[in-house]
């Protein structure tokens, strides 16, 4: 009788995450951000109450920064992490920002508002404000190319 109790929970779980896979695929494809605000981002709610991420008054002008910074090429991406961290950049949790976590943020689409996910084939324009231009977030993946294939 435990077993088959165990079986119909295990079923009823499995049903419940595979519910919760699709509507996360469907949001995403439909340019709506389901995970939590990465930094520079606040989760927020629109007026017809759904779920958004928009930039944080506080910590996205610091990533835009950082983006401009990196982007006009004459700057590692070492100097503008300490440039943007001297102006007070931190983490959600208040510490120093990492230079793999730095470097992460760099290279993420959604800065620009794009989502993207590979995993699930998925993107998409984001129905969200994006912190960076398309040409500032090109110029910044061009410029970390050019950084690792010399060094």
């Amino acid at each position: 009788m435990e077993g088959m109790l165990a079986a119909i929970a295990q079923f009823d779980n499995d049903q419940r995450a595979e519910k919760t896979t699709l509507g996360m695929k469907e949001a995403l494809s439909r340019g709506r951000w389901t995970f939590p605000a990465p930094l520079g981002y606040r989760n927020a709610h629109r007026r017809d109450g759904t779920k958004t991420i928009e930039p944080d008054p506080e910590t996205a002008p610091l990533v835009r920064r950082a983006f401009e910074l990196y982007a006009k090429g004459n700057h590692s991406k070492r100097e503008v992490l300490e440039q943007v961290t001297i102006l007070g950049l931190r983490t959600k949790r208040g510490n120093r920002m990492s230079a793999q976590s730095f470097g992460q943020m760099l290279k993420h689409p959604l800065y620009a508002g794009r989502i993207r996910n590979d995993k699930w084939g998925i993107d998409v324009q984001g129905d969200f404000e994006p912190i960076v231009d398309e040409h500032t977030f090109r110029r910044v993946q061009l410029a970390m190319r050019k950084a690792a294939s010399t060094g």
